[in-house]
C-alpha cells in the first residue's frame, strides 16, 4: 500500500479505532526512525506506530492537533459519537454557528486579524442567513405547538396563533464567535464540538432538600410494583394512587412528571416484557436478520400440518365429516410443492410418512386431466418443522439416517420461521375454497351466522380434486415476485444444472419411512397391540445371550399390519415376520390395531384377551363405524368415524411404479405405537374409532374356529 508520512506535531491526539471496534485515544510523544511513538492518554505503555501503519490504518485515525487536551469532558465526549446522533435543534444550531466560524476562518486566510474576522462574520452572515433561519424557527415553533395542543387535548381557539412572531433572533457577539472558534480549530475544525450541550445546562443537582426528596423513589415503586406486572393496570390509576399518598404529606406530582419518570428509567421492551411476556417484547421491539433463500432445490424444504377451511361430507350419505388436515412440504428455493397428504388423520408420523413418500418419489398424473407436469422429487438435505411430537419421533429420526436427511425443529410458537409454507396455507384457504359451500373462513368471527356444517357437499376425493388442480395448473405456473417468475419454470431451470437425488426404488421409500417399535420376542413371537407375529428365525435371536430380554427393532408399514421387519442386529439385515393372523392384521393401520385392542380388552371384562375377543372387537368397530358414517339424519361431523373408517392412507396422487393402487383403503396411523409403546401419542388426542377391518365372511369362519378351539382347550 502505497501512502506520503504524515506529519505530526508533539502534543498531537491521535484516535484509533482497534479491531474489535474500541476507540483508544493517545497522545504525539516524538518522531522516531520511520514512526512515531504515542502515550495513551491517562497514562499506560507507550505505543510505536511506523508510516506504514498509520497509511494502513488511515481509515480507523482521527487527527486532532495539539490542544485537544485541553477540552473538557462534555467536549470529548461530543467527540466520541456522531453527529446525527445529537437531537436536530442541536444540529441546526450548530451547523449555523460553522456558518460563522469558516466565514471567519476564510477571512483570516486572506491576512485580516481574527478580532476583524469575527465582527464581520458576525454582522455579514447574520445579514445573509437570518431571515431564514427566523422564518425556520417560527415554522418549527408552530409545529411543536400544534403537536403538544394534541397531546393536551387543547380546542383550537386556545393555541397560540401560529403566525406570531417569536423572540426574534439575534447576531451572536464576536466573543462568541471567538469561544466557539479556538475549540473548533484545536479538532481540525471538526462540527461535532459546536453541538450546543443544551442538555447540561442549568443546576443538575436534585432541588428536594426536604420531604420531597422521597417523591422519586415512590415513583419507582408504585411503577415496579403496580405498573410493570402481568396484572397491566393503567398508568392513569397508578399515578392517582400516589397521589392520595402523597396528599397527606401535603405533595403532588403533575402526570406528566410521572410519565416522563417511566419513558426515562424503563425502556419500551422492558415495558412490554414486564406487562406481557418476553416474546411478545421481542417480537414488538426486536430486529430480525433476514434469511437468504437457498441457491438450489431441495437444500432446504419446510413441512407443516393444516386443517383445511372446509367442511367435507361422506361420498355415500352425504353426512358431514368434518375438516380434513393437510400435510404438506414445500421447497424453499423454487417454492414447488413438492409433496401432499390429506386425510381425517391428525398430524402424526405416519400422516407424515405419507406426505414424504409423496415428495421423495416422481408422481404419475397420467389420465387426471392435468395441462402441466408435476416434476419435483428428491431427498432434501435440510427439513424445517416444528416441535410437533411427529417431528422427534423414532421412526423419523431413523429415517433421516437411513435417507440421509437432516431435520431441523425450529423454536416453538414461531411460525414465521416456516413463513412460506404457512403463506401457502392461507392462499388455499382463499384461492380454492373461498367460493365453496361448506368452508369454515380463518376463524369463528369471520364465519359469523354462516351454517358450515348444513351448506357442506364437497366429499374427500373432491377436495383432493380440487387441490390437485390448483396446486399443478395454478400455484406453479403463476409469476412469483420474489422468483421473478413460476415456480415450475425455477424448479426446471435448477434441475438441468443441479441434479436432484433420487430415491433408488419405491420400495426404499416403503421400507426406510415405515414407522419404528423397540419390541421384546416373548415366546410366542412379537406383539404389537395383541396381533402376534412370529417366524421361525426369531428363535435364533431369542437364543442368544440377553434375547429373551432384549427389545429388539421392529418396523412396519403404518397402513397395513399384515407382516412387520425385526432387524438382526448381527447379520445387518430385516427378517420379514408375518402376523399368524392375517385375518385380524392385513389391511388394518396402527389406528386401527390400537383401537381394535381396546375394545377387545372391554369385551375381555379384565380377563385374558382371546383372538375370539379381537376379532368381536374389530366387528363391533367396523359396524359402529359403518353407522356414524352412513347416519343421514345427523347434524354433527362424523371426524373420528373417518378417521378410523375412510381411506386415510392413500396417497395425494399415485406414484410411478407404485405396486399398490394409490387409493389404498388402509387408514393412517398416529404416532403413539411408533415411540415404542402402545398408546396415543398424535397432537389430535385419541379421538374414538370407527370403521374398517376384515371381511365379515372370513371373520364369521374365523370365530366358529375360535369357538371350536376353545371348547377343546377346556
Amino acid at each position: 500500500m502505497s501512502g506520503s508520512p504524515q506529519r505530526y506535531v508533539e502534543g498531537d491526539h491521535l484516535r484509533i479505532t482497534e479491531a474489535d471496534g474500541t476507540p483508544h485515544l493517545w497522545v504525539v510523544r516524538k518522531r522516531v526512525v520511520r514512526g512515531w511513538r504515542l502515550e495513551p492518554v491517562g497514562g499506560g505503555d507507550t505505543r510505536t506506530v511506523t508510516d506504514r501503519d498509520i497509511t494502513r490504518m488511515r481509515q480507523q485515525i482521527e487527527h486532532y492537533p495539539q490542544g485537544r487536551a485541553g477540552l473538557t469532558a462534555d467536549q470529548e465526549e461530543l467527540l466520541n459519537r456522531t453527529f446525527e446522533s445529537n437531537k436536530a435543534e442541536s444540529c441546526i444550531e450548530a451547523m449555523r454557528r460553522a456558518e460563522y466560524l469558516w466565514h471567519a476562518y476564510r477571512l483570516h486566510k486572506e491576512g485580516i486579524p481574527l478580532n476583524a474576522a469575527f465582527e464581520r462574520a458576525a454582522s455579514e452572515i447574520f445579514a445573509e442567513k437570518g431571515p431564514t433561519w427566523q422564518k425556520e424557527d417560527d415554522e418549527a415553533a408552530a409545529v411543536r405547538e400544534t403537536a403538544r395542543a394534541e397531546r393536551r387535548r387543547v380546542p383550537p381557539e386556545l393555541l397560540k396563533s401560529p403566525n406570531k412572531p417569536r423572540k426574534p433572533l439575534a447576531a451572536p457577539k464576536p466573543s462568541t464567535i471567538e469561544s466557539w472558534y479556538h475549540p473548533w480549530m484545536a479538532v481540525s475544525r471538526d462540527i461535532r464540538i459546536l453541538v450546543p450541550l443544551i442538555e447540561k445546562r442549568g443546576n443538575r443537582t436534585s432541588r428536594f432538600k426536604d420531604e420531597r426528596a422521597f417523591i422519586p423513589e415512590r415513583m419507582k415503586i408504585y411503577i415496579e410494583t403496580m405498573f410493570l406486572n402481568d396484572r397491566r393496570a393503567s398508568l392513569n390509576e397508578v399515578h392517582k394512587l400516589l397521589n392520595k399518598e402523597l396528599k397527606s404529606k401535603g405533595l403532588k406530582v403533575s402526570y406528566k412528571c410521572f410519565q416522563a419518570y417511566l419513558l426515562k428509567n424503563y425502556s419500551e421492551h422492558e415495558e412490554v416484557k414486564r406487562r406481557f411476556n418476553w416474546r411478545k417484547a421481542h417480537l414488538e421491539t426486536g430486529v430480525f436478520k433476514r434469511k437468504r433463500p437457498p441457491a438450489k432445490p431441495l437444500e432446504e424444504i419446510e413441512v407443516d400440518h393444516s386443517l383445511l377451511d372446509i367442511i367435507v361430507v361422506n361420498e355415500k350419505s352425504g353426512r358431514p365429516l368434518g375438516r380434513p388436515w393437510i400435510t404438506l412440504a414445500l421447497d424453499r428455493c423454487t417454492r414447488m410443492v413438492l409433496g401432499v397428504h390429506v386425510s381425517f388423520e391428525p398430524p402424526s408420523f405416519a400422516s407424515l410418512q405419507r406426505c414424504l413418500a409423496h415428495a421423495f418419489w416422481p408422481k404419475d398424473l397420467t389420465g387426471l386431466g392435468l395441462s402441466n407436469p408435476w416434476p419435483a422429487e428428491g431427498i432434501p438435505r435440510l427439513v424445517f418443522c416444528d416441535n410437533g411430537k411427529e417431528f422427534h419421533s423414532r421412526s423419523l429420526k431413523l429415517a433421516e439416517l437411513s435417507m440421509g436427511f437432516t431435520v431441523v425443529n425450529l423454536p416453538p410458537r414461531q411460525p414465521w420461521l416456516k413463513g412460506k409454507v404457512e403463506r401457502i396455507f392461507g392462499r388455499i384457504g382463499i384461492q380454492v375454497f373461498d367460493l365453496m359451500e361448506g368452508k369454515t373462513f380463518s376463524n369463528p368471527a369471520k364465519r359469523g351466522e354462516y351454517k358450515s356444517v348444513a351448506s357442506a357437499k364437497l366429499t374427500l376425493p373432491e377436495v383432493k380434486e380440487k387441490l390437485l388442480k390448483y396446486f399443478v395448473d395454478d400455484y406453479h405456473v403463476t409469476f412469483h415476485d420474489g422468483l421473478k417468475g413460476t415456480p415450475l419454470e425455477e424448479w426446471q431451470r435448477h434441475a438441468e444444472v443441479d441434479r436432484v437425488e433420487g430415491v433408488r426404488s419405491y420400495e426404499d421409500i416403503r421400507r426406510l419411512m415405515g414407522a419404528t417399535f423397540l419390541k421384546p420376542i416373548t415366546n410366542v413371537g412379537i406383539k404389537i397391540f395383541g396381533l402376534v407375529y412370529y417366524h421361525d428365525d426369531l428363535k435364533e435371536l431369542r437364543r442368544r445371550r440377553g434375547g429373551t430380554t432384549k427389545r429388539f427393532q421392529v418396523r412396519a408399514d403404518p397402513f397395513d399390519l399384515g407382516e412387520v421387519e425385526v432387524l438382526d442386529e448381527e447379520t445387518g439385515r430385516w427378517i420379514v415376520v408375518p402376523c399368524d393372523r392375517p385375518e385380524l392384521a392385513a389391511g388394518v393401520s396402527l389406528h386401527q390395531a390400537r383401537t381394535n385392542d381396546k375394545r377387545a380388552r372391554r369385551l375381555a371384562e379384565g380377563g385374558p384377551v382371546t383372538d375370539l375377543h379381537r376379532a368381536e372387537g374389530q366387528r363391533l368397530e367396523a359396524e359402529e363405524a359403518a353407522v356414524a358414517l352412513d347416519d343421514t339424519e345427523a347434524k354433527t361431523t362424523a371426524a373420528r368415524a373417518a378417521r378410523y373408517g375412510l381411506d386415510n392412507g392413500c396417497f395425494f396422487t399415485p406414484l410411478v411404479g407404485q405396486p399398490t393402487p394409490a387409493n389404498d383403503p388402509a387408514p393412517v396411523p398416529v404416532g403413539g405405537e411408533a415411540e415404542g409403546h402402545e398408546g396415543g401419542n398424535d397432537r389430535a388426542g385419541n379421538p374414538e374409532p370407527a370403521g374398517g377391518g376384515a371381511d365379515p365372511d372370513v371373520q364369521a369362519a374365523m370365530l366358529a374356529m375360535m369357538a371350536q378351539w376353545t371348547r377343546r382347550s377346556a
